[in-house]
C-alpha cells in the first residue's frame, strides 16, 4: 500500500541539497537587491535616530535601576510592608522613603528616562508607518521588537555584554534575531552610551 499523503525519507533527503542551495542564494539576492533599492533610505535614517536615542534611554535607565537599589539599600519599603507597619507609622515611612528617591535624584532619573521613552515611541510610530523593503528597513523594524517586546532588565543586561546561556529562552531568541538581522544589514550592534 503505497503512502501519498507522507513523503518518504530518501524524498526529503535527495531535497537537502535544493534547499541548502535556496539558502545559500537567498539571502545573497535580498542583500543584492537591498543594496541596489534606495526605499529603505528613511527607515534606515530614522532608524539611526531610534539607536541612539535607544543606546541613551537604555543608559538613564540603568541610572534610574542603580539609584533605587541604593534608595532600596537605605529604606526597603516592600520590607517594611511585610513587617506589618500600618497607619501613621507606614505613612511616615512612607514620607521618608519618598524624601529619599527624591534626595538621591532616583525620582528625577525614572522621570528623564520616561521622557525619552515617549520620544522613542513617537519615532517608533513614524518608523512602523513606512514599509520595509529590503533587509536594512526589515532590521530598522526587527530593533524595535528590542525596545518593544524585552523588558528593561532583558535590555540592559544584553546591551551590557550580557551571556545568552543566562538569559530566558525567549528573550534570547529574540535578542539573536535582532542581532543577526542587523549583522545582516550591516548595522552596528546596539550598545548602551553610557
Amino acid at each position: 500500500m503505497s503512502n501519498t499523503t507522507h513523503t518518504s525519507r530518501r524524498a526529503m533527503l535527495a531535497r537537502i541539497p535544493v534547499a541548502l542551495a535556496m539558502t545559500a542564494i537567498l539571502p545573497a539576492a535580498a542583500l543584492a537587491a537591498d543594496n541596489d533599492n534606495e526605499a529603505d533610505a528613511e527607515l534606515v535614517r530614522l532608524g539611526a535616530e531610534f539607536d541612539r536615542l535607544y543606546a541613551e534611554w537604555l543608559g538613564l535607565e540603568q541610572e534610574a535601576y542603580r539609584l533605587d537599589d541604593l534608595v532600596s539599600e537605605q529604606i526597603d519599603i516592600q520590607e517594611v510592608a511585610r513587617s506589618g507597619v500600618r497607619g501613621s507609622q507606614w505613612t511616615e515611612r512612607c514620607k521618608e522613603w519618598n524624601a529619599l528617591r527624591i534626595r538621591t535624584g532616583c525620582e528625577a532619573a525614572i522621570t528623564t528616562a520616561e521622557a525619552k521613552a515617549e520620544v522613542i515611541d513617537a519615532l517608533s510610530k513614524r518608523i512602523r508607518a513606512i514599509p520595509a523593503v529590503g533587509i536594512a528597513g526589515i532590521a530598522v523594524k526587527a530593533s524595535l521588537l528590542a525596545f518593544e517586546c524585552l523588558g528593561v532588565f532583558d535590555q540592559l543586561y544584553f546591551w551590557n555584554g550580557g551571556r545568552y546561556e543566562d538569559a530566558d529562552l525567549d528573550t534570547e531568541r529574540l535578542h539573536r534575531f535582532v542581532t543577526e538581522m542587523r549583522t545582516m544589514a550591516g548595522l552596528p550592534a546596539l550598545r548602551v552610551t553610557s
